[in-house]
């Protein structure tokens, strides 16, 4: 919200008044939503595929625990699957005290995720068919969905060439590649502009 309010200052008054905080953050939405930062399966088709898309197209007992974390005092209740800090019921997943427990205790920490984040839940997911769109004209549109006209961003496109890796999420590790001309981490030694090391020769037998 911080970064909206650099936007513009009507942001954050329209997301929360007119939008609804239940309808774009999963810390009040009434439905359970996951922080899972994929798409969908198109991503991994996608890494499948990355090197011919320039071709053609062609819980049963209660537990309840105290976990102290240097001032503060968290209770975690293994039944209902909550803890004070409230990550445990928003993500529907075991926080960092709820897994504290889960070693202390010995438990089985998949009993205590919730099925959407299990294998049998994805595969349900995309077990079905997709069938596309028809022809656009043979759409049946509300009315006010007619009337409402969203126009495109004002971008500018970069004079290089675009992108053909697709963009990291905040949480995936960064590799660094490391050139073997000047033994520095971020480039490759087509493009090193440093100077060489100078590494000892050999000598001769």
């Amino acid at each position: 919200m911080g970064d909206l309010d650099g936007i513009g200052e009507h942001i954050r008054t329209y997301l929360t008044n007119e939008v609804g905080l239940e309808n774009f953050t999963r810390l009040y939405s009434a439905n359970n939503r996951y922080s899972t930062m994929t798409s969908n399966i198109a991503e991994s088709i996608n890494r499948a595929i990355k090197e011919v898309r320039e071709l053609l197209v062609a819980t049963s007992n209660m537990f309840v625990f105290t976990v102290h974390d240097e001032e503060t005092e968290y209770i975690v209740n293994m039944e209902n699957k909550t803890c004070n800090c409230q990550r445990f019921q928003c993500d529907d997943m075991p926080c960092s005290y709820a897994m504290a427990v889960i070693i202390h205790k010995n438990l089985n920490c998949y009993k205590y995720v919730s099925y959407y984040y299990k294998t049998d839940a994805y595969i349900a997911t995309y077990e079905d068919s997709i069938l596309p769109l028809g022809d656009h004209r043979s759409w049946e549109l509300p009315q006010e969905i007619l009337e409402h006209y969203i126009l495109p961003p004002v971008l500018k496109c970069c004079p290089s060439r675009p992108k053909k890796t697709r963009y990291k999420g905040f949480n995936e590790p960064t590799v660094y590649r490391t050139c073997n001309r000047c033994e520095l981490k971020g480039h490759t030694r087509r493009t090193c502009r440093n100077k060489p090391l100078l590494k000892p020769t050999k000598g001769r037998k």
